[in-house]
């Protein structure tokens, strides 16, 4: 029973840490706070998969939508889910290393991945259109994956995971309108063919899922993107061979 209350005690102080820290002005996010306490995670990172890596300095706990990977000075790295607390190293001589805590997102992340480019397989060229994914991170094996990929790439982790996906998407998109005729691809729409069996599940070697996607039609202006049917060009890149 004690030590129930003393973990609650621990969290009820270390949330007031966080909301205090939270509150003071002029401080980039995810910087330590002026008293060495790191601020609590947003529960969506934006467009963002991962936050700074800081010094754990001070209790904190484990935002929603987040997960923390903890970094020993050893290269370990401990995934903390949460709600979990994070405690830093305790009677270390001055100047040792600090455990150090990477926020990572596991919430729904949304990339754009512009493609252009594409020509069908009559030689029509498709008007250059976005890609919206919905991606989020693979918890089924409790974030042990993600854990060894920080531990080798640090806060660089947020580049090993999404660089990859603009390569696989335009080359599933330039496979899927190369095998369509434009009537085909003007009957079905861009999103369905590739939704039949082209876009990728998952990516990364299976550490992003894909929960969802849409495709907008680029906007030459730098206006709003809005979900609609893609535009298909009307003249023949090169000249289709004559049927038999």
């Amino acid at each position: 029973m004690d030590d129930d209350r003393g973990n609650a005690l621990l969290r009820w102080w270390a949330r007031r840490a966080q909301d205090r820290a939270a509150r003071e002005p002029g401080r980039a996010p995810g910087a330590p706070s002026s008293t060495g306490a790191s601020p609590a995670p947003q529960p969506s990172l934006g467009h963002r998969l991962v936050g700074a890596l800081v010094p754990l300095t001070r209790l904190a706990v484990v935002g929603r939508g987040t997960v923390a990977v903890v970094l020993a000075p050893d290269g370990r790295a401990v995934v903390r889910r949460p709600g979990e607390l994070l405690v830093p190293r305790l009677l270390v001589r001055p100047g040792a290393p600090a455990l150090r805590v990477l926020p990572v997102s596991t919430d729904l992340l949304h990339l754009d991945v512009p493609l252009a480019g594409l020509v069908s397989f009559d030689g029509y060229p498709v008007d250059p259109v976005t890609l919206r994914l919905e991606l989020q991170l693979d918890a089924a094996d409790e974030y042990a994956a993600l854990a060894a990929l920080v531990a080798e790439h640090g806060a660089a982790v947020e580049a090993v995971l999404l660089d990859p996906v603009p390569r696989a998407c335009a080359a599933a998109a330039q496979g899927a309108v190369a095998m369509n005729r434009l009537a085909q691809l003007q009957r079905l729409g861009l999103r369905e063919v590739l939704a039949e069996r082209w876009l990728p599940l998952t990516f990364s070697g299976g550490l992003l899922l894909r929960r969802g996607f849409d495709v907008v039609e680029r906007d030459g202006e730098g206006g709003q993107d809005e979900p609609t049917v893609p535009v298909l060009g009307r003249h023949p890149v090169t000249t289709p061979a004559p049927s038999p």
